[in-house]
């Protein structure tokens, strides 16, 4: 690990020591909820993996270009994965994503509506 790796994680420990001990700023947590829910969206797809262990699905999407896809990891419930298996393995769903704020994990969404 570099300095400049170093330096960064001790700092993201620090910080997530101080939210820890002292909690989230209610101002700042209500202005990401307000900012988070800006940018759920709706997309479509082919499910193509899923994870009963970690209650996860997979569904690649294609640009409206068709020339790059992203595939986006999303969250849900045990029973909704096992409908989403039954019904969507292999061909097109519509699904309604919120963006998890993990960082360096991109393409990481919780489920909140299928259509």
């Amino acid at each position: 690990m570099d300095n400049s790796e170093n330096f960064a994680s001790k700092k993201l420990q620090q910080a997530n020591e101080t939210i820890a001990k002292y909690g989230f700023p209610e101002e700042l947590a209500n202005k990401r909820a307000l900012t988070g829910e800006k940018l759920n969206f709706w997309t479509s797809g082919i499910v193509v993996q899923a994870d009963a262990q970690k209650n996860t699905f997979s569904v690649t999407v294609q640009s409206e270009n068709k020339q790059t896809e992203n595939t986006y990891i999303i969250s849900t419930t045990a029973e909704i994965l096992k409908s989403i298996v039954k019904e969507y393995w292999s061909g097109t769903i519509d699904v309604f994503l919120k963006p998890k704020a993990i960082i360096g994990q991109p393409y990481y969404y919780d489920l909140l509506e299928i259509r």
